[in-house]
């Protein structure tokens, strides 16, 4: 039995002992039928990496619905909450600077460690006692940043051991060579920065109004912004990838472009042959690298509603409980979404980030509990001098 494995049971058993109602919550219910429906409709062959749906789906789920039904809907303990994570950023700073340091020496390390589930392992072990991080932490990146672009605009950027953490991320991400997530990663920065406090309406205008600006500037202008930015960047297989965006887009017909994004675009017909040949209860193939799409084809629109039910239970659950600062969890989510339509998705870190640790620490810092909140403590100052000069 794995270290990975040995954990998720601990935590199971733990559950057991101490929070036995957690497996009768609605998101429980939700996980059961997901896993009912698994069994019904997981292929048998085709790629045989879609039979390993337990391990490969519902692991990785559980342990981040488990810690969100633990923390949000189980037990009060705001101190516990707040050492958890602190403990959780310092692990995963010091990652960060694990694996920038293993990257020196081995390149494509990060990337290659996708090789894991191709069987070759040995080399995946190698690089995890380096410290060296894969797909899924590099992914969650994504999904804890914008709490940082917060505390950073709270204190009108002007704390330099914020903006160091964020470089630092970015950094991680850019050297790591994962194209995705490296324009994912920078999506959600930029939705963080736009995002105001307390005012969804005007959030919602932005949104629109970035997406207007976006698919009203010339292809050409794009092209020319990221290839300035693949000139730049190190590594050559970022770089190489970057520029090959470029190429596809001065080339216009993506149809015709041979390039690496042509490549990927040809996966979108052939899934949603596989769809529709049984869109109901799936049994269709998969690519292995169009998360929402593969589900839909294997499991069909019956074997994906306990999903997107349970996704919509947590997502709602928690816009509520973070109130003023909903957008910025949002913000995530939307990260995540786009993700799956893009690549594989669905990783044990990026459900624990996503689910319990981004939210949390969005609780926290509502809540003056870790941090200051500069905003709200400015707001109560200024109350305080308003009554005094009456």
């Amino acid at each position: 039995m794995g270290f990975g494995v040995g954990i998720e049971l601990a935590f199971a058993i733990a559950i057991v002992i101490f929070e036995p109602k957690i497996y009768l919550k609605t998101e429980m219910i939700y996980l059961y039928l997901l896993i009912l429906c698994y069994i019904l409709f997981a292929p048998q062959e085709f790629n045989n990496l879609d039979s390993h749906w337990f391990g490969g789906r519902i692991r990785p789920l559980f342990l981040g619905v488990g810690l969100y039904l633990v923390y949000f809907k189980g037990v009060s303990d705001n101190k516990g909450l707040k050492y958890i994570f602190i403990f959780a950023l310092m692990s995963m700073f010091l990652s960060s600077i694990t694996t920038n340091i293993g990257l020196i020496y081995f390149p494509t390390a990060s990337r290659d460690l996708a090789s894991v589930v191709f069987g070759d392992i040995e080399k995946a072990n190698f690089y995890k006692k380096l410290g060296i991080i894969g797909y899924g932490y590099i992914t969650s990146l994504a999904y804890i940043v914008p709490i940082f672009i917060l505390f950073l605009k709270d204190t009108n950027w002007q704390n330099p051991l914020i903006l160091f953490l964020i470089i630092l991320l970015a950094y991680t991400v850019i050297i790591a060579q994962f194209t995705t997530q490296f324009l994912l990663f920078f999506i959600s920065i930029g939705l963080s920065m736009m995002i105001t406090r307390n005012r969804i309406k005007i959030n919602i205008i932005l949104l629109f109004v970035l997406l207007i600006l976006i698919i009203s500037v010339p292809s050409s202008v794009w092209a020319g912004i990221i290839e300035k930015i693949a000139l730049i960047v190190p590594g050559s297989t970022l770089s190489l990838r970057l520029m090959d965006i470029v190429n596809t887009i001065e080339f216009g017909d993506i149809n015709m472009a041979d390039t690496h994004v042509a490549y990927r675009y040809e996966r979108i017909p052939f899934i949603f042959n596989e769809i529709i040949k049984n869109p109901f209860f799936g049994g269709g193939e998969s690519t292995g690298h169009l998360f929402w799409l593969d589900h839909l084809s294997l499991f069909g629109i019956i074997g994906s509603l306990p999903f997107f039910l349970l996704l919509r239970s947590i997502f709602f659950t928690i816009a509520k409980l973070l109130s003023s600062l909903s957008f910025y969890y949002f913000s995530a989510f939307i990260v995540f979404v786009l993700l799956g339509f893009m690549k594989n998705s669905g990783n044990r870190e990026q459900y624990i980030v996503l689910f319990f640790l981004l939210p949390a620490g969005l609780y926290l810092y509502e809540n003056g509990l870790i941090f200051i909140n500069w905003s709200k403590l400015n707001y109560v100052k200024r109350i305080k001098t308003e009554q005094i000069s009456l």
